[in-house]
């Protein structure tokens, strides 16, 4: 029994040298990242930060952080973020953000962010560049205040981002936003909105990225990697009669410019053109021409109140057969 208890004690001696020394191993870390942000001309800053857990997790809490990158003119600030993983491996990392307000900035535009159970998890790899493997993120019910004074807000919020095992630079894509609310200028412009429920029956997007490089602690310390193939396999909204899908299959350039083929289906777009009429946005002629144009390709393809339309993509340019109609976006992530 003497000998039980001798080991007993032994082995929470070693537990406890372990825990504490990988908890100072993560305090520096963190320590030493938030130094390295601010000598590349970040703002970073935070009241208090607490390494707790003991014995089974590391919980790293920091309290009223904000954070600025004046180089993309970006800008978060919280009541409180937390991080938590398993004491035996930091890998697996989980994250929750307070339910307070949160303060999202991109230069001089500002917008409120609220959250209930909002968390995101991440398991790296083992490694120094910690390549991201999964990222999960889910919210409950949320509303964002944009700057111009909108509200846009869901019921929830489904994330997730999984590294294939046999192409670690490919990524599956899964988003939802169940009871997805648009913004509240955008009903208020239109008339015809009265029509239309308060809520998107469905907005989701499945889809397989490949990007120039795995991500990894390199996306947030240097540059984001970037895409070169895209497989949009679905993606829709729908919101009371309104219905688009969309499919695409792109390859992009070095210099961001896609190529391939992009599907859309898109039912009672009359009643789209005109709730953009409503607006008074444009002038009234930019929708003539886009209702003739759209018309016309309607007739062509699915019926008069549906479209069913393959734009093509080729050295900067987009067509529907032949029919140039204009530059393709190019595709850089910031």
């Amino acid at each position: 029994m003497r000998r039980l208890i001798r080991w007993s004690v032994a082995l929470a001696l070693i537990w406890s040298l372990l825990w504490g020394g990988m908890a100072l191993v993560l305090r520096q870390a963190y320590l030493g990242w938030f130094d390295d942000r601010t000598a590349q001309g970040w703002s970073v800053d935070y009241a208090e930060f607490t390494l707790t857990g003991y014995p089974l997790h590391h919980r790293v809490r920091l309290t009223s952080p904000s954070f600025a990158d004046p180089v993309n003119g970006t800008a978060w600030s919280g009541e409180w973020l937390q991080f938590e993983s398993p004491a035996i491996w930091p890998g697996r990392q989980s994250m929750t953000v307070s339910p307070e307000p949160q303060r999202i900035s991109y230069f001089d535009q500002t917008a409120i962010l609220t959250a209930q159970d909002m968390q995101a998890d991440f398991h790296l790899a083992p490694g120094l560049d910690l390549q991201l493997k999964t990222l999960s993120m889910t919210s409950g019910p949320w509303q964002l205040e944009n700057p111009d004074g909108s509200v846009t807000e869901a019921q929830g919020l489904t994330l997730s981002m999984s590294q294939q095992s046999d192409a670690p630079q490919s990524y599956d894509i899964r988003f939802d936003a169940p009871g997805f609310v648009p913004p509240s200028g955008l009903r208020s412009l239109s008339a015809r909105a009265d029509a239309l429920p308060d809520t998107f029956e469905s907005l989701t997007l499945n889809a397989t990225v490949t990007f120039d490089r795995p991500w990894d602690l390199r996306a947030v310390d240097t540059a984001r990697p970037q895409p070169r193939a895209i497989q949009l396999d679905l993606a829709e909204a729908q919101w009371g009669k309104l219905l688009l899908r969309m499919a695409a299959d792109l390859t992009v350039t070095a210099e961001g410019v896609p190529n391939g083929q992009v599907s859309i289906q898109a039912e009672n777009w009359r009643e789209a053109v005109a709730m953009g009429r409503d607006t008074d946005l444009l002038p009234p002629e930019v929708f003539d021409a886009v209702e003739q144009g759209l018309s016309l390709l309607a007739q062509m393809t699915g019926g008069p109140d549906s479209l069913d339309v393959r734009i093509n993509l080729r050295d900067g340019f987009m067509a529907v057969g032949l029919i140039p109609i204009g530059p393709a976006p190019r595709l850089i992530l910031r």
